[in-house]
């Protein structure tokens, strides 16, 4: 996976969602059981996607806080890591950058979602030099 800095906004975020769609699943492994929000997982995130929804699939994202914090933190047997979801929701907190320089109550969604982000890694049980890496 990579992206091409000349893409467009909407085409490297149809990446990050093509690259979670496709890899979510067997990143999590089949050892864990996963709740229901995490139910039609490829759906919801090309409709969000679709709908250029971001706001609504950062959201979504931390929804699925237990399949997450499953992640594996080694790229090696997986191709999606916790760390690199941190990498991939990056984009997707800049589009509502743009949004919330000109609106106050996006800018407190959007600092909201952020420090919700941050709350996960550092409530997990990664080692620190992940937490601090993510």
């Amino acid at each position: 996976m990579h992206f091409v800095s000349s893409q467009s906004e909407a085409e490297q975020i149809a990446d990050i969602v093509g690259f979670m769609s496709e890899n979510m699943r067997d990143s999590i492994g089949d050892e864990v059981e996963t709740t229901p929000a995490f139910d039609d997982f490829e759906d919801k995130i090309h409709k969000y996607k679709d709908e250029r929804n971001y706001k609504g699939l950062l959201g979504y994202i931390l929804t699925l806080k237990h399949e997450l914090l499953s992640l594996p933190t080694s790229h090696k047997n997986s191709a999606l890591t916790i760390q690199r979801v941190i990498l991939l929701i990056l984009p997707l907190l800049k589009t509502q950058e743009k949004v919330a320089l000109k609106d106050k109550k996006c800018y407190d969604d959007l600092k909201k979602t952020t420090l919700s982000f941050c709350a996960l890694i550092e409530d997990s049980q990664y080692p620190l030099s992940i937490k601090v890496n993510s």
